[in-house]
């Protein structure tokens, strides 16, 4: 987990009830309890920051919320993903994107570690990929 500016100013202005994020399931759990609670093909999930759960969720393993892993069920169960930060193939030929390069070293040293690929590149392929490329970073 890190933290950036953005959160940390949220916490201290707001004094929230959730302080951090050991106080909440991670990201991959939330997404496989709220998928299996879905219609088949119904989802749409808009993913606004960096594509690292995205990439956890499709190589997360069968569990006690479901027996398929993350890909099969993504698969089953997400019709669209609307990418927010611009055209990931325009990206790797032409220029640099904060969430598709996590923040280029600003919150981690290894930037994604190959998050965006793995997000992009084993989305399921009945799954429609959105990839918003309006305006700027």
């Amino acid at each position: 987990w890190v933290t950036g500016p953005y959160v940390t100013d949220l916490v201290e202005t707001w004094n929230p009830a959730i302080q951090n994020s050991s106080q909440v399931p991670d990201a991959v759990t939330l997404y496989r309890r709220a998928l299996v609670a879905q219609h088949d093909h119904a989802v749409v999930i808009a993913a606004i920051g960096f594509p690292t759960n995205i990439a956890a969720l499709l190589r997360s393993p069968p569990d006690e919320i479901s027996p398929l892993n993350g890909s099969e069920l993504v698969a089953k169960k997400v019709r669209q993903v609307v990418w927010q930060g611009g055209l990931y193939a325009r990206w790797e030929e032409n220029s640099e994107s904060f969430n598709w390069n996590c923040g280029d070293g600003w919150y981690r040293g290894d930037g994604c570690a190959g998050s965006a690929a793995v997000a992009v590149n084993e989305m399921p392929p009945n799954v429609d990929q959105v990839y918003s490329d309006l305006g700027e970073e």
